[in-house]
This record gives C-alpha cells, sequence and structure tokens, in this order.
C-alpha cells in the first residue's frame, strides 16, 4: 500500500513539473519535435504507398524446412522473415524505388544448407513476381 500511494504521489509530481514546459512564449521558434512529427507523418504516406510482391523457388528434395528474410537495403531493415515448406511467398510493405533482397534457404532435417539463392532489386509497383534460384 505504502509503494501505491509513492508511486501515485511521483507520478503527480511529475506530470507537475512537466507543466511548465509546455507554457511559451508566442514569440518562440517552433520547437524541434514538430519537425519530427511532420517527418514521421511523410514516412507513413511512404508506407502508404508499399505493395506486396509475390516470390516463388524450386522444391528442393529432402527439405525439413525453408528460412526466408526480406530486407530493405536502402533504410537497413528487415521487412518480413521466417520459416516455411511451402515454395512461394507473398511479402507485403515494398515501398517504390527503394532496394530490397530477399533470401531463401533450404535445409535437411540435420539443418544442413541444402540450397539457397537470393534476389535483390529496386522496388516498382509494376513488378508483382520474383522467381529465386535456389542453387
Amino acid at each position: 500500500m505504502k509503494k501505491l500511494i509513492a508511486s501515485t504521489f511521483a507520478t503527480c509530481l511529475l506530470f507537475a513539473s512537466a507543466v511548465p514546459a509546455f507554457a511559451q512564449d508566442n514569440n518562440q521558434a517552433a520547437s524541434s519535435t514538430v519537425a519530427s512529427v511532420v517527418a514521421a507523418n511523410q514516412v507513413s504516406n511512404a508506407q502508404l504507398a508499399a505493395f506486396s510482391i509475390n516470390f516463388s523457388w524450386r522444391s528442393v528434395p529432402n527439405l525439413y524446412r525453408y528460412d526466408f528474410s526480406a530486407i530493405n537495403l536502402t533504410d537497413n531493415y528487415t521487412i518480413e522473415f521466417g520459416t516455411q515448406t511451402a515454395t512461394s511467398r507473398n511479402i507485403t510493405g515494398f515501398v517504390p524505388g527503394k532496394t530490397y533482397r530477399v533470401a531463401v534457404t533450404a535445409y535437411d532435417a540435420n539443418f544442413n544448407n541444402i540450397g539457397s539463392g537470393y534476389v535483390q532489386f529496386v522496388a516498382s509497383s509494376s513488378t508483382t513476381s520474383y522467381y529465386i534460384n535456389l542453387n
């Protein structure tokens, strides 16, 4: 009970001390927080233009599973990864003009690599599919 009261009191103090930070003179320049919100909205608009592409590859004998990954090389982040036994995958989140690499690796039951390949491309909404050649 004492911890609850202390926690509530600390929260009230935090809110009370934050109030003066919002009281600004009208002649002051806009804060940098507003600029970051605008930038975040621009990123969101780019994400709204995102689309999906279907990737396929050949069946590999003695397969246990395929590992796949889709990486945005332009902005350096993974948009999707996982494992499956099917020979195709529809991946969503590609933004036109960005460079991507989609890789697939086949493993047997002992987790030996029995085939792998990738495709690297600049995303275009006119492209709906790619074939990945597994070696």
